[in-house]
Order: C-alpha cells, then sequence, then structure tokens
C-alpha cells in the first residue's frame, strides 16, 4: 500500500562535477547482496568478502540491497539539509564526544582532525542512531525527523 504521508520539501543536493584531473581510483570490491538468501555458504562468501575488503581497503560498494535511488537520494538531501540549514551554535551545542566517549553521535565539525602539517580536515557530519530518540537532534530536523515525514 502506498504511503499517504507527505513529506516535507526540502532542498536538493546537488553533487559537484567529477573532476577532470587523470587521478589512479581505488578498485573496490564489490559485494553483491542477491547472493544473501542462497543458503549458509552464499552468506559466508559475503562475509568474508566485507571482512576482506574492510581489513585491506576500508571501503566497499554494495549493490542489490534492495534501496530504490528515490530512498538513497531522500537521505542525502536530508543528510545536506541539515549540514547546510544547522546554525554553527547549534552543531557546536550538538558536537558529538569522539574523543571523551568514543562516540560518533551528533555533530562532527570541520577541522576536527589535523591532516599534516597544520592543514585541517574539512569534513563535516552528522551521525544519529537508528533509535532517534536517543539524543537531541538540530531544530532544522525536526521537520523531516521521524519513520513518516522524511527519515525512513
Amino acid at each position: 500500500m502506498p504511503s499517504t504521508v507527505t513529506k516535507p520539501e526540502i532542498e536538493h543536493f546537488v553533487p559537484v562535477n567529477p573532476t577532470s584531473e587523470p587521478l589512479e581510483y581505488a578498485e573496490l570490491v564489490t559485494l553483491d547482496l542477491s547472493t544473501y538468501d542462497n543458503g549458509p555458504d552464499a552468506r559466508k562468501k559475503l562475509a568474508d568478502e566485507l571482512k576482506q575488503a574492510m581489513r585491506t581497503q576500508g571501503f566497499f560498494v554494495v549493490v542489490n540491497h534492495g534501496i530504490s535511488i528515490e530512498q538513497i537520494d531522500r537521505q542525502v538531501d536530508i543528510g545536506y539539509h541539515v549540514l547546510t540549514k544547522a546554525p554553527l551554535e547549534e552543531k557546536q551545542r550538538l558536537e558529538g564526544r569522539m574523543k571523551q566517549e568514543g562516540s560518533y553521535q551528533d555533530f562532527k565539525l570541520r577541522n576536527y582532525r589535523q591532516i599534516d602539517q597544520g592543514v585541517k580536515d574539512q569534513i563535516e557530519q552528522y551521525n544519529w542512531n537508528r533509535d532517534l530518540t536517543l539524543c537531541e537532534h538540530p531544530s532544522i530536523f525536526t521537520p523531516v525527523q521521524g519513520r513518516g515525514p522524511g527519515v525512513e
């Protein structure tokens, strides 16, 4: 039965164009989840492939997972909405306690890590638990929060 819940409109994330520089790219392991239901041997093979990818590269690509591109796009849009619309003061107040507690929940602000020769990272992220009640969220998250209106 189709959902009758109206999702709030939020700005769509538009990624930058791929670089035209001739860069070398890593070949990532592709995990095909369509084989998961093929029995214990297939699941063990997937688990082994995942372990190997995590140990050697730290990254992998998952295909045939059953999540539509529309669902993925919506989640990316929600993340973009939170990162671009939440005020810095609120992000600072809700900064994660990674060093203190090892928790990656809440915001990781830019300049958290020093990369090399005084250069600091420009990566900003907002992490939340599947159980949205476990922590406070930025006020900008409220309209898209919950299973019905935005976060599937």
